[in-house]
């Protein structure tokens, strides 16, 4: 659990299309129904990358992160 404001979502939109939600989310947001806290703004993750403790999980959203080779 996590002390960030809580934000549901339809899992099955969610996986189809994120960004509505993304869009609509706090920049920090705790989704109960993926057990996971996201940071949804890029500045924001830029910052918090750099913490100790952070973890983050690239979702495929369709978006070439140039990591795949």
């Amino acid at each position: 659990m996590s002390n960030a404001p809580a934000y549901s979502i339809e899992p099955q939109n969610f996986w189809t299309d994120p960004y509505p939600d993304f869009a609509k989310m706090p920049p920090i947001a705790y989704v109960p129904e993926l057990d996971a806290t996201l940071i949804t703004r890029h500045a924001d993750i830029a910052v918090n990358e750099k913490k100790d403790g952070c973890v983050f999980f690239l979702a495929a959203t369709g978006v070439d992160d140039g990591l795949d080779g």
